[in-house]
């Protein structure tokens, strides 16, 4: 059954009036009409069952059936937290968390993002961005649209605090309200690399690291005539 998204002030508990350019999809390219049924969602997780009662140029008129809350969401709302990348890449990662479950995306500028943003055509882009949710959304059949948020600095995105012990009490909150626990092994492990200072590398460190370590090993292998 086709599927579209309407403002919540569009729908009633008995009747849902659409306007916009759904409509055009509707009576000339569907070819819908009177008689036909379709589902309406109100993009919060709530869906109409409704049957097509008139369409006009400007309107659809559709009488609902029946209510009910949508079944295509997580028992969780998880946020992403993205770094933006270059090029046109943060596109196709909204469009991919949004059909993957996530129920908000915010956009983050960290050390080493290379997007200059300007706040005009910014806020074009997160329009575009957030379109670009919305169809993901009904393409995958979302009870809910996804709000994608405007871009905000690492430091905002921690809480205004890049301390990693603010950052590690951050996460175990959200972790406790998502009805989650830490593994302890993990929470070792985890510890253990901090005091090691293996968290502080940077990839870019690592990988020199390991590139140093096969090359001290070739050179004592020619030296060994291996």
């Amino acid at each position: 059954m086709y599927r579209f998204y309407a403002d919540k002030g569009q729908i009633s508990e008995s009747a849902v009036r659409l306007t916009g350019t759904d409509v055009n999809h509707i009576g000339n390219v569907l070819r819908m009409g009177k008689g036909d049924e379709l589902i309406i969602c109100d993009g919060q997780g709530m869906d109409y069952h409704c049957i097509i009662e008139d369409v006009t140029a400007g309107e659809v008129a559709l009488s609902v059936k029946e209510k009910r809350e949508t079944d295509a969401e997580l028992p969780c709302k998880v946020t992403l937290f993205q770094a933006v990348p270059k090029r046109d890449k943060m596109e196709f990662l909204i469009q991919k968390a949004v059909e993957l479950g996530v129920h908000a995306i915010v956009p983050v500028f960290t050390k080493r993002c290379v997007v200059r943003w300007d706040d005009a055509k910014g806020k074009r882009k997160t329009e575009r961005w957030q379109a670009i949710a919305e169809a993901a959304a009904k393409q995958s059949a979302r009870g809910v649209v996804p709000r994608v948020e405007e871009p905000v600095r690492l430091e905002e995105a921690l809480g205004g605090s890049g301390d990693k012990e603010a950052l590690s009490a951050k996460v175990l909150e959200m972790t406790r309200a998502a009805g989650k626990t830490y593994d302890p092994e993990i929470v070792k492990a985890v510890s253990e690399a901090e005091r090691s200072g293996a968290l502080s590398m940077t990839l870019e460190e690592q990988w020199r690291q390991r590139r140093s370590s096969r090359m001290s090993a070739f050179l004592h292998d020619e030296e060994a005539g291996v």
